[in-house]
């Protein structure tokens, strides 16, 4: 017997992946499908490689071809945290993101869009030079673009992640890496 609820598809980085059984457990979801795949970024979603393992036009579909009633997206922080976090690259990862979240809606225009930015990374985070958590590094470079991306698209809904899990813009705890998580 499936729960009812919607259907929801899980697609982007590890976040996306890990998600899938909070999904289930926590949203009242029907049928959640995880397409998500750790370390990916925004830039290799926009492939147009049909036969892709990360092209959005084939993940945002089950498997009879019906569009999912909601696509849960998490991309753009593997895209910083693989660069070195550089704030001059905000941009283009907003760039990037906004792509993906257009495809979603040409190609699924009744899908509706969830994003979640990322948690505050942990103390032990050392992928980024010059990440400062006082300066709100999270909101800043990890979660800037993809709320960005989000409140241009139609459709998407943004939920902001960095005060999760115990940590803030002013205090990092833990010791397992961000990369870890993401």
């Amino acid at each position: 017997l499936t729960p009812a609820g919607p259907n929801v598809v899980l697609i982007g980085d590890s976040l996306s992946e890990y998600a899938k059984n909070t999904m289930d457990k926590y949203c009242r979801a029907g049928m959640s499908t995880n397409n998500g795949h750790g370390g990916t970024t925004a830039k290799q979603w926009l492939t147009q490689d049909a036969k892709s393992e990360l092209y959005v036009p084939k993940n945002i579909k089950d498997k009879s071809g019906k569009c999912f009633d909601y696509v849960f997206v998490s991309l753009g922080g593997n895209d910083q945290l693989t660069t070195g976090c550089k704030d001059s690259l905000v941009a283009t990862v907003t760039t990037r993101v906004s792509s993906v979240l257009k495809q979603i809606n040409t190609v699924c225009p009744s899908s509706q869009i969830l994003m979640t930015g990322y948690p505050t990374p942990t103390a032990a985070f050392k992928d980024c030079k010059d990440f400062s958590i006082t300066s709100g590094g999270t909101r800043k470079i990890l979660n800037a673009p993809v709320k960005a991306a989000c409140e241009a698209a139609e459709k998407c809904t943004y939920h902001d992640a960095t005060d999760r899990f115990g940590s803030t813009d002013t205090k990092q705890i833990g010791r397992a890496s961000c990369r870890e998580r993401v």
